[in-house]
């Protein structure tokens, strides 16, 4: 119904922004509270979305405390052998499809406490300075 009335979502996930974007949860920038660092500005500003998608699951809302996600990444400015993924500070196990490629899986090895977290996926660019990241947002209800 908002897309059929052409409205833009901002979501609470942060990432980068760009052309493949879901236009309803557009992510932001966290730039508030412990985030709150004009030194590490910068480098979040000049961030580039990923072109990705993601594949599963199909909603975000899970009863899971461990969810597993699949990403579909397409060939950019980026090595695929440089993106890593993680959540509350730590890499999480992924591993990359032999069958098709730029699918990821991403299977945690553990259990996220709270109603909400986040997968958050980054690599470096190849041609600069900058980063690629693309984050996930799950709720548990």
């Amino acid at each position: 119904m908002l897309a059929e009335e052409g409205f833009t979502g901002l979501a609470q996930n942060s990432g980068a922004v760009g052309h493949d974007s879901d236009f309803l949860a557009l992510p932001r920038y966290p730039l508030a509270s412990i985030y709150a660092n004009l030194d590490t500005a910068r480098t979040k500003f000049a961030s580039k979305a990923f072109a990705v998608q993601l594949v599963e699951p199909s909603s975000l809302v899970t009863d899971r405390r461990d969810p597993p996600a699949a990403l579909k990444f397409s060939p950019g400015n980026y090595n695929f052998s440089q993106i890593a993924c993680f959540a509350g500070g730590q890499a999480l196990p992924i591993q990359w499809s032999e069958s098709e490629p730029g699918l990821l899986n991403i299977r945690p090895d553990r259990e996220f406490d709270g109603r909400r977290w986040r997968y958050i996926c980054t690599a470096p660019d190849t041609e600069s300075a900058s980063f690629f990241w693309y984050s996930v947002q799950w709720i548990h209800p």
